[in-house]
């Protein structure tokens, strides 16, 4: 009888970690949880007139911490999801917003611009689903570079001087368009449609830009709407697990197979 009761306190004691989710849930950082790779002057002016907080870290960038973000990142660990923030910037970029703003204790991990160059290269003649085989099928990677280096130094050099308060232009490496599975992530959050569509090992769910001059919609109990629907979600993926989820989101089957683990 003493044997059986100490079986069923350990069975009661291991419940918590046998609870615990496996699915990592990867959140993008600019235009998703916070506003300031494209701070620009009058969204500053507007903002303040809207009455959210713009903030400026010790390095001194100015941001605004979406509202209802703080919020959703605690239901998502409340929930038992292990973190992770996917970034096309700089790391020191992310740590300098998320130290300042209080929000780095959510995340387990943060993966930056720099993070991927070395998987990018080693993974896009090897991975069937390497994003840029998959929205640029006849390109090759130097095609890739050429088109991200408009992208980041040319129409980023322009946003600056067009009065953007944050952004430095930079060349970027292709490698910003790695994909979340190489990290053993199963959803990403995000507000870039190209991110999250279509996707072959992962759920990506969209949600609305956030920009400082757009006040956010509430519901009737004051819930901010894009943070209730993306907590659905999750509670969704929990009941079902994320294979069924995947099946349910994108009605087919996941490559899980060609998903790769770097932990």
């Amino acid at each position: 009888m003493k044997l059986i009761k100490f079986v069923f306190c350990l069975i009661f004691l291991a419940l918590p970690v046998l609870a615990k989710i496996d699915t990592v849930i990867s959140y993008d950082l600019d235009e998703t949880l916070i506003e300031s790779d494209k701070l620009l002057d009058k969204h500053v002016d507007d903002a303040k007139k809207l009455g959210f907080e713009v903030r400026k870290t010790k390095t001194g960038r100015e941001y605004i911490v979406r509202p209802g973000a703080v919020e959703l990142l605690k239901f998502t660990k409340q929930e038992g999801f292990d973190i992770y923030l996917f970034t096309l910037n700089s790391r020191s970029y992310a740590e300098d917003i998320l130290q300042d703003s209080g929000m780095d204790k959510y995340f387990t991990r943060i993966i930056s611009r720099e993070d991927c160059v070395q998987d990018y290269n080693d993974d896009f003649e090897t991975y069937p689903n390497h994003r840029n085989k998959l929205h640029y099928p006849n390109s090759k990677p130097i095609k890739s570079f050429f088109k991200a280096l408009n992208d980041g130094l040319f129409k980023r050099g322009v946003q600056r001087l067009a009065g953007n308060r944050n952004i430095k232009p930079f060349v970027p490496c292709t490698s910003c368009d790695k994909y979340p599975p190489a990290y053993g992530t199963r959803v990403l959050i995000d507000n870039a449609e190209y991110n999250v569509e279509n996707s072959d090992d992962f759920v990506g769910i969209l949600v609305d830009d956030f920009y400082g001059n757009k006040l956010e919609a509430k519901n009737s109990a004051g819930k901010y709407l894009w943070a209730e629907t993306v907590k659905a979600n999750l509670r969704d993926i929990k009941a079902l697990g994320w294979e069924k989820f995947y099946k349910k989101y994108f009605k087919k089957a996941p490559l899980e197979t060609e998903i790769k683990y770097l932990r």
